[in-house]
């Protein structure tokens, strides 16, 4: 959905851009403030570096020896070491209002983990909308995955200490 918003959310920005500048009643400034500014940084640029990932073929989510990655680079992108998580639970997730149904994989870190601080802003920015959606930093969403659900969930499994959890009944998957 976001990548989506990316053509639209740019051709918005160039519209209240044009009409700002071009309005003989003023106000432009205001509409450049209030309108323009917080949607470019919103919604077109993690837009805008979503589409730039995805035509450049980087990972979503990467499984190594060491844990997991959210993209190619362990050193710039999010990370997470095995012996960090505590556990791995599913949780799905509908929503009638947006039309969409999912099954996302909640990350659990051990108490007390604190990510490094080298996480750019709008790794910062995602983490916290994570944080909003689903009380967690770190989820895996199923539905960018070039994988099957079920191949992911047996790569996961060996390198836990307990496998991963059905959040609403609590079985094993």
């Amino acid at each position: 959905m976001l990548i989506l918003a990316g053509p639209g959310g740019l051709a918005l920005l160039v519209g209240l851009t044009g009409y700002s500048i071009t309005n003989p009643r003023g106000g432009g400034l205001a509409l450049m403030l209030f309108a323009v500014v917080p949607l470019s940084g919103f919604v077109v640029l993690p837009a805008i570096l979503g589409l730039w990932r995805w035509a450049t073929g980087s990972p979503n989510l990467r499984i190594d020896e060491r844990g997991l990655v959210w993209g190619r680079n362990r050193a710039r992108d999010p990370a997470i070491d095995w012996t960090d998580i505590a556990g791995i639970s599913m949780r799905r997730v509908e929503s009638r209002r947006y039309q969409v149904r999912d099954q996302a994989l909640i990350v659990d870190p051990v108490p007390g983990y604190r990510p490094a601080d080298r996480l750019g802003p709008y790794v910062r920015v995602a983490a916290a909308f994570n944080r909003i959606a689903f009380d967690n930093a770190y989820v895996i969403s199923t539905m960018t995955l070039s994988c099957t659900f079920d191949e992911l969930v047996a790569a996961l499994n060996p390198h836990l200490a307990s496998p991963v959890l059905d959040e609403s009944t609590g079985q094993r998957l």
